[in-house]
């Protein structure tokens, strides 16, 4: 759990991962510029595979990385914001939808809440980042809610992540025929490197700025 110790241990944790997929990601990009034969075509479809499963895999991991941050620290869910309980009541929302609504179901209802609130956020037991498989601007606006980030800093064209990223990722993974150019590879590449830069940096700020705490 050192990693989770301080500010500066996460950050060195959150940039260590990030650095090995720009490193990737920086790699076949290379390669997609100096390959010859055609090979380049498919080389470019691929690579939109990999940069769609950089950008969730980033955003999952730092967005965990986060939550175990704040667990470790074993505080009260009464001390943190609003968003960690919404984001813990689904099991307790789970458990009495079904229940008969008398008296008795209200108040063991009311015990469980009240045990959720008084007791330790030692990690989610639902899961508190899910990218769906399909981590459109969307679902990254909810990951961002939960950490309290502004998703327009992270991804300032939403378009662009669901269209051009996603949108081409997702043809290409039902076969569709489809054919990426250099110009649309080195745009996508870009983007997904600074929206993952961007998802770390604002991460950070929050760490820093202890944005997880109640006012």
């Amino acid at each position: 759990m050192s990693k989770f110790v301080s500010e500066d241990t996460f950050s060195s944790y959150v940039t260590e991962d990030f650095n090995w997929r720009l490193k990737e990601i920086s790699d076949l990009r290379k390669v997609t510029s100096t390959v010859g034969g055609g090979y380049d075509v498919a080389l470019r479809k691929a690579g939109i595979a990999l940069l769609y499963a950089h950008w969730e895999g980033y955003v999952k991991f730092v967005g965990e990385a986060y939550v175990k941050y704040v667990a470790v620290r074993k505080m009260k869910m009464s001390l943190l914001v609003d968003e960690f309980l919404a984001a813990e009541i689904g099991g307790i929302l789970r458990k009495y939808a079904t229940a008969s609504g008398d008296l008795s179901s209200r108040l063991a209802l009311i015990s469980d809440w009240k045990a959720l609130e008084n007791g330790q956020f030692r990690n989610f037991k639902d899961r508190g980042i899910a990218t769906g498989g399909n981590l459109n601007y969307e679902r990254l606006s909810e990951i961002c809610k939960l950490i309290k980030i502004d998703p327009k800093k992270v991804v300032p064209d939403p378009d662009y992540l669901d269209k051009n990223v996603l949108g081409v990722r997702n043809k290409i993974a039902h076969g569709e025929s489809i054919t990426v150019t250099k110009d649309e590879f080195i745009l996508s590449s870009d983007f997904i490197i600074e929206a993952m830069r961007g998802f770390r940096s604002e991460t950070e700020y929050c760490v820093i700025n202890k944005s997880y705490l109640r006012l």
